[in-house]
């Protein structure tokens, strides 16, 4: 991971699952849409939906895979990857869409070095909610700010890895 010192504070220079937003200014998650669904929608999330964004950012940020996991609804055997070496301090939602039992959400996380709580930094993502009639929904999916429109559920999934045999452990 490569991190670079900007007049705006330290951002990540390298990473496909972290994108930086050095600047996070308030008119950034003005735009929400779900592309090609049209039509009217609602623009605040549920307080269980909200409680499962911070869940999201949590164990995303401090490298919590299994609560992870569990917060996507996966039944596969699947794993999810996180963050390394950071530890998370608060998250935003700054916008949302509501749409036939789904949700965008745009969110800023911030975040500091595990190491060095002054290196921080704040970090916009777009997620995916599903089963929003459940009390507490699935994150289903994430990436970076303005992606959500074509985010696809468990789409940040990894194949488990196959048992070791017995000797390569």
């Amino acid at each position: 991971m490569e991190v670079i010192d900007s007049a705006s504070g330290p951002v990540i220079g390298a990473d496909p699952s972290l994108t930086p937003d050095p600047t996070a200014p308030a008119d950034t998650a003005a735009a929400i849409t779900y592309g090609s669904l049209g039509g009217p929608s609602q623009s605040d999330l549920a307080p269980g939906a909200t409680k499962q964004v911070q869940a999201w950012a949590r164990a995303y940020a401090d490298g919590d895979g299994a609560t992870l996991y569990r917060l996507t609804g996966d039944t596969r055997s699947d794993t999810y990857p996180t963050l390394e070496g950071w530890v998370f301090d608060r998250v935003s939602v700054d916008a949302s869409a509501v749409k036939a039992g789904a949700a965008l959400a745009q969110v800023h996380v911030a975040m500091h070095e595990v190491n060095d709580p002054s290196a921080a930094i704040t970090c916009a993502y777009d997620l995916l909610l599903g089963h929003l009639g459940q009390s507490l929904p699935f994150v289903q999916a994430w990436g970076p700010a303005g992606s959500g429109p074509s985010l696809a559920a468990y789409q940040n999934a990894l194949p488990a890895a196959p048992p070791a045999a017995a000797g390569q452990r």
